[in-house]
């Protein structure tokens, strides 16, 4: 799952993904600011948030739980912020 979600964050994000050395992205450039970008970025975290529901964690391994613990924590951190206005900071 964290492999799908990365391949699918950095078409979201090429510049994030040619920082990473991925260069199949160059020739796109993200709107962080627009609204679609916003609701893309939102429909992405939202579906890895709810897939997460599927795992019984206290069936994974003691690596596995810290793994899905901070992958749950980094999504909804990321959806909070986007509640957050602040693309209309200059």
């Amino acid at each position: 799952m964290f492999h799908s979600y990365y391949k699918e964050y950095l078409k979201l994000n090429p510049s994030i993904a040619t920082s990473e050395g991925d260069y199949r992205y160059n020739h796109q450039q993200e709107n962080n600011i627009g609204a679609s970008y916003r609701q893309q970025s939102k429909q992405l975290y939202s579906r890895y948030l709810d897939s997460l529901k599927s795992y019984n964690k206290k069936r994974l391994s003691e690596k596995d739980q810290l793994s899905y613990e901070i992958f749950q924590h980094d999504l909804s951190d990321a959806l909070r912020y986007l509640r957050c206005p602040v693309y209309y900071t200059p």
